[in-house]
C-alpha cells in the first residue's frame, strides 16, 4: 500500500495550535517533533535506557520542528490533504490574531511504501565485544570477519535487553574472568512479586 508521508512545518510555540488544527481535520496519529526535546533527552543526568544508535542521534539531530503524519495515497487521503492544506491555511490566515507565532506551516510531503513496522527496530543492534574475550550478536546480523572470540547469540528481548547496559557488560565481564572452558553455568532470575 502506498502512504503520503506530511510534514508541516511549526514553531515550537506553534506546535499546539498546529497540532489541534490537524486533530480537527480527523487525524489522530501525529509524530510530533521539537528539536529541543532530544537534546534534552541526551542531556538528561537521569538517563534510564541503554544504547542509542549513531544513526538515530544523526536523524534526530537533522528532524526539524513540526508535525509528521500519513494518509493514504487513494481520493479519500488527497481529499483529506485539501482539507488539512485549507485548515492550516485559515489558521495562518488567523495567526496574528490569536497571538500565537505558528512559524510556516508549510507542508512537504513524500510517497512511501508500506514497510514491515514490527522488524524495522533491528537495524539498530549490531554485534558488539565485550571484555576480552566475548561478542553479543543479534541473530539476524552477520559478523563482518572470522574472530577468535566466542560469539553469544542472543536477539535483543525484556530479560537480557540490549546487552549495552553497564550492569551487564560487567557481570559477562566477571563471567569472562570467572569461568573455564568446559563450565557450565545456570542463570536463575528470582522475581518478588
Amino acid at each position: 500500500m502506498e502512504w503520503i508521508e506530511v510534514f508541516v512545518s511549526a514553531s515550537q510555540e506553534g506546535l499546539e495550535a498546529a497540532a489541534g488544527v490537524l486533530y480537527q481535520c480527523g487525524l489522530t496519529g501525529l509524530m510530533i517533533h521539537d528539536e529541543t526535546d532530544f537534546a534534552e533527552f541526551l542531556e538528561n543526568p537521569n538517563r534510564e535506557w541503554d544504547y542509542i544508535a549513531d544513526e538515530l542521534v544523526e536523524e534526530q539531530e537533522k528532524q526539524k520542528t513540526g508535525i509528521t503524519f500519513f494518509l493514504r495515497d487513494n481520493l479519500y487521503g488527497r481529499e483529506q490533504l485539501a482539507q488539512i492544506r485549507g485548515a492550516l491555511a485559515a489558521a495562518k490566515a488567523a495567526e496574528q490574531e490569536s497571538g500565537v507565532a505558528l512559524g510556516t506551516l508549510e507542508m512537504t510531503m513524500k510517497n512511501v511504501q508500506e514497510e514491515d513496522w514490527a522488524n524495522n527496530w533491528k537495524k539498530y543492534f549490531k554485534p558488539f565485544p565485550i571484555g576480552e574475550r566475548l561478542i553479543v550478536k543479534p541473530s539476524w546480523e552477520e559478523l563482518d570477519a572470522p574472530t577468535d572470540k566466542a560469539v553469544l547469540n542472543i536477539d535483543p528481548g525484556h530479560i537480557f535487553g540490549t546487552g549495552t547496559h553497564e550492569t551487564t557488560q560487567l557481570c559477562m565481564e566477571l563471567m569472562e574472568s570467572v569461568l573455564k572452558e568446559e563450565d557450565k553455568v545456570l542463570d536463575l532470575s528470582l522475581i518478588h512479586i
